[in-house]
């Protein structure tokens, strides 16, 4: 029993960093319609922030992580400025779009690689201290895994359900010509979108690093599992993202505890699969069928 309770513990937490990225994802893609394939790179690039904050310039572990979003925010920005907006200016379809961020994922990538090769670096010195909760033991990653994404979850919510930032978004969600047309800065609502998204993202991906490590490639999976988790918590409802994080993360951990790591990712797109067949609109569709009625 204690060590199904350690699987679940590590699945939370794994869930916390899938989360932070699916929410950034999530923000971005509702709201401007790119489906975000770069957000691999800008979190590979908050990963690299992180290491150099921490390495070179020895500050806290949290400045560190802060460093690591506002780099992604501002690799999230430069990437929409010089890919997306002049392409949509140009009414580009979305499958171009999506090719433009590909590309600009492989570019961002490729740079890394020359800049540092392909080896993984650890963050970490040494064996990290642990805490005891209950039956689980976590490291101190983990530890700031949970609190970062408990308070990041909460203020993302909160700004989406009762701020002005949670109102500009639904309406260039809905109509960005309409909400041009009838006073909103579009473009202004939308930098701020991708800096938040980039930024919430990036903290995802610095807390992971702490685990892991950092390599170029390494935004790709958490990029292919954020993306998971907006689809199986549903792309348009707010806690979709988290709570579809956290139900993959679930999963991934259980499933490794029962069969083994060999499962481990296959069991959660596994998962996925059958929600895309028998509940498209994500696990949160029951309840919206509700409030419709």
């Amino acid at each position: 029993m204690n060590g199904m309770e350690q699987y679940l513990a590590n699945g939370i937490c794994r869930g916390s960093v899938y989360g932070l990225v699916a929410m950034g994802f999530g923000l971005i893609y509702v709201s401007t319609g790119v489906f975000h394939l770069a957000h691999a790179a800008v979190c590979a690039f908050a990963s690299y922030a992180a290491y150099f904050a921490l390495r070179s310039f020895r500050v806290h572990i949290l400045v560190a992580i802060l460093a690591a979003g506002v780099v992604a925010a501002l690799i999230g920005l430069l990437i929409d400025l010089l890919v997306y907006r002049p392409l949509q200016q140009r009414a580009a379809p979305p499958a171009t779009l999506m090719i433009s961020s590909l590309g600009a994922n492989v570019f961002l990538t490729g740079l890394l690689t020359m800049l540092f090769t392909t080896r993984s670096i650890a963050l970490s010195q040494g064996p990290e201290p642990t805490h005891h909760f209950y039956h689980a033991i976590l490291t101190s990653s983990q530890v700031y895994q949970l609190i970062t994404f408990g308070l990041i979850s909460t203020i993302y919510v909160l700004l989406m359900k009762y701020s002005r930032l949670g109102q500009l978004c639904r309406a260039l969600a809905d109509n960005a010509s309409l909400a041009a047309t009838i006073g909103f800065d579009v473009s202004l609502v939308r930098a701020g979108i991708f800096a938040v998204g980039s930024f919430i993202a990036g903290l995802g991906a610095a807390l992971q690093a702490l685990e892991v490590g950092v390599e170029p490639t390494g935004g790709m999976p958490l990029m292919l599992f954020a993306i998971a988790a907006c689809i199986a918590g549903g792309l348009r409802r707010t806690l979709g993202p988290v709570l579809g994080a956290l139900l993959l993360a679930s999963i991934q951990t259980t499933t490794t505890a029962v069969l083994g790591s060999t499962w481990e990712a296959g069991s959660a797109f596994a998962v996925l699969i059958l929600l895309l067949i028998y509940r498209p609109e994500g696990i949160l569709s029951l309840s919206r069928r509700l409030e419709e009625r």
